[in-house]
């Protein structure tokens, strides 16, 4: 399993740097899946995998951003976000894309 580094500190950034759930959500997609915006891609079938503890910071994060507390106002990363299922042995700050898989466009 080939693990991509997600640190606490680009986490951060993402979250002075942009004011849109919706827009940190796709910054987080393109570090786990680079070419998941192209055009040839179709959908990604799945969420890559991080472990709780970095996905319960992120979803902190979100709340913080909106200035609440869970439920409300996260549910963008919280029916959105990246998976927690087969985390089992995640190491925290890492994520694994390959839960994750592209499904590109057909070619005619």
């Amino acid at each position: 399993m080939k693990l991509i580094p997600l640190t606490q500190k680009t986490i951060d950034n993402l979250f002075e740097k942009e004011t849109s759930q919706v827009e940190i959500i796709k910054k987080l997609y393109s570090i786990a899946v680079p070419n998941w915006l192209d055009d040839n891609v179709e959908c990604l079938d799945g969420y890559p995998t991080i472990s709780e503890h970095t996905s319960k910071y992120i979803f902190e994060k979100f709340a913080e951003m909106e200035g609440d507390t869970y439920f409300s106002k996260t549910s963008l990363w919280f029916n959105n976000g990246f998976s927690t299922y087969a985390s089992g042995n995640m190491k925290d700050w890492k994520i694994n894309a390959e839960t994750c898989k592209v499904i590109y466009k057909e070619l005619i």
